[in-house]
């Protein structure tokens, strides 16, 4: 049911995007964003040939990244960051 949910929604994010193109008001590089975060939540070959663009490795392959350590060291599975912080107290609870 979850998955397709996110397919429609992804569906109306990227037919949003196209009307954006058609109507200069409309942004429509948002709702191309979200529909292609959609897709990939959905589906794994989708995210794989994503993630295999240039487009992603030149630009969002470092943040990706980047989130993932950020996101580990917030829970527990690094002591310090890669700057050499320490984790605060109040988040080892």
């Amino acid at each position: 049911m979850k998955k397709i949910v996110m397919t429609v929604l992804a569906a109306v994010f990227f037919i949003l995007g196209l009307i954006g193109l058609m109507i200069p008001v409309i942004p429509q590089i948002p709702f191309f964003i979200i529909s292609v975060l959609l897709m990939s939540a959905v589906s794994s070959r989708f995210k794989k040939a994503f993630t295999e663009t240039k487009l992603y490795k030149k630009h969002l392959e470092k943040h990706v990244e980047k989130h993932r350590r950020l996101e580990a060291w917030l829970n527990g599975s690094e002591e310090e960051g890669k700057a050499g912080m320490k984790k605060p107290e109040a988040l080892n609870a």
